[in-house]
């Protein structure tokens, strides 16, 4: 789901946003706070979990969304730094280093998705579910608007395209979903922590979409796996952890605009292409 969003608002509008995390927190700590502090079922937390996502990634939207680019970046940036310093520092609310422990499963009704399989049975649907809401988004006049804002700002807006309106919705969408991510991860885990919504998060979620292909929803299902071994394959560099990010962030880009699913698309069209040829040859 996390990617999801980030997909639609990277690959979709063209917007660069790293602070992915403090989306994935409130929703997070919002559903953790209510059923253990205040014994809501999990359904309730997590809803106004995502509905605090939501209200803040508006809020946000509406103050920063008309930067651009990496003064963009750099005002995300400094969004996510603020959230690892309130997630550590805020004792009463946060529970600072140590989190909230003792989050229940999540459930619906009679269902408690309190095994791994469940869970993951779960996940699925939810995940299917946002493609399918990203994919008719993506076909949508809404979706044709942020592909024209994603091409060229000035250019969408001579067209009659409110700019600003369309990047701030294309944010919201993206704290839906993370807000979502956020909070069944915190009954997933059964805690909720600063290092589970870091500032790392933010960039392991950007490296992942990168590499898996920002243009192309499908893209998500490529880059979930390297979601989960992104940070085991960079844990040996220790420090420069950062610098290959980096790199990333540059070569991808410049090199494989379109990701492994740009690539594999690549190869598929070449081999559609050679398979007239090798018909015609066994004639």
């Amino acid at each position: 789901m996390t990617i999801i969003g980030h997909i639609i608002f990277l690959g979709y509008s063209g917007q660069i946003l790293l602070c992915h995390a403090t989306f994935m927190a409130l929703g997070g700590y919002g559903s953790a706070i209510l059923t253990t502090n205040y014994g809501l079922p999990p359904i309730v937390g997590v809803l106004a979990g995502v509905g605090m996502s939501t209200v803040f990634g508006y809020a946000l939207g509406r103050i920063i969304l008309r930067l651009k680019h990496w003064y963009l970046a750099i005002a995300t940036l400094s969004v996510a730094v603020i959230t690892d310093t309130v997630l550590e520092g805020w004792l009463q609310v946060t529970g600072g280093p140590n989190g909230i422990l003792g989050v229940p499963p999540f459930s619906l009704g009679g269902l408690v998705f309190d095994t791994t399989r469940s869970f993951y049975i779960l996940a699925w649907i939810v995940a299917l579910a946002g493609v399918v809401f990203a994919i008719h988004l993506g076909s949508s006049r809404v979706g044709r608007a942020y592909t024209g804002i994603s091409g060229d700002e000035v250019a969408a807006s001579t067209l009659g395209i409110d700019v600003v309106k369309y990047k701030v919705q294309s944010l919201t969408i993206l704290a839906v979903y993370a807000g979502l991510s956020g909070a069944l991860y915190v009954h997933f885990l059964g805690l909720a922590t600063p290092s589970s919504f870091s500032i790392m998060i933010s960039f392991e979620v950007m490296m992942a979409v990168i590499l898996g292909g920002v243009g192309t929803i499908y893209g998500a299902f490529l880059a979930a796996p390297l979601l989960k071994f992104l940070p085991d394959m960079t844990a040996a560099a220790g420090d420069f952890k950062l610098i290959i990010y980096g790199l990333i962030f540059i070569l991808v880009p410049m090199y494989f605009a379109g990701g492994i699913s740009g690539i594999l698309t690549a190869i598929w069209f070449k081999l559609v292409k050679l398979l007239p040829i090798k018909s015609r040859s066994a004639h």
